[in-house]
């Protein structure tokens, strides 16, 4: 464990060493830019200006170190590794989900509310198409994230007789995109 953090502080000092170490020649560029006169040979590193130093407070240096930080964290590491667990795992819970939607389609089916409608037999219900994008993702701040797209369908069943409209096949009337988010928590997909 000793030796880990070891390699993790030297490899922290030496990324903040290249960061800092370009934003120093930026400034020294910046400064050698906008006096001609100056050039590469006079002008002495040992001698730092106040616009040598002023590359620090750029705000685009501050966010690299604090990516750089945040990436050499524990904590980040550990939610790395849970990412990559998490999206080992995310296609059969796509699956699961998949199931469910069959599952609540057929539900749907038998339990359909006939109404007789201008004389006709009449219901709707839902049916869903097989899940079409099944994707994980990392935020910045290192959650993993699932998401899972498909399609839902509106059908019409509209028969004269009541046992017509039971063994009638539905009419698509409507569909409707739906994109589905999840997060992960202690080792398992929520929803």
């Amino acid at each position: 464990m000793m030796a880990s953090k070891k390699r993790a502080i030297g490899v922290l000092a030496a990324a903040l060493s290249f960061i800092v170490a370009g934003s120093l020649a930026r400034a020294q560029d910046q400064a050698t830019s906008s006096n001609p006169s100056a050039s590469g040979a006079t002008v002495s590193t040992s001698e730092q200006k106040p616009s040598d130093l002023k590359a620090l407070h750029d705000p685009g240096l501050q966010q690299q170190t604090k990516d750089v930080l945040t990436t050499l964290s524990p904590e980040r590491r550990r939610m790395d590794r849970e990412y990559q667990q998490a999206a080992a795992l995310f296609p059969a819970f796509c699956k699961d989900w998949e199931q469910k939607l069959r599952d609540r389609e057929a539900n749907n089916i038998e339990h359909l509310e006939l109404k007789l409608e201008n004389g006709f037999e009449t219901a709707l219900y839902t049916g869903y198409s097989p899940i079409e994008k099944c994707e994980t993702h990392q935020s910045p701040q290192g959650f993993s994230i699932g998401k899972l797209s498909y399609e839902e369908f509106h059908y019409l069943i509209k028969e004269k007789t009541l046992d017509e409209a039971k063994h009638a096949k539905g009419t698509r009337v409507d569909d409707t995109r739906t994109t589905e988010i999840f997060r992960w928590d202690k080792g398992k997909w929520f929803y």
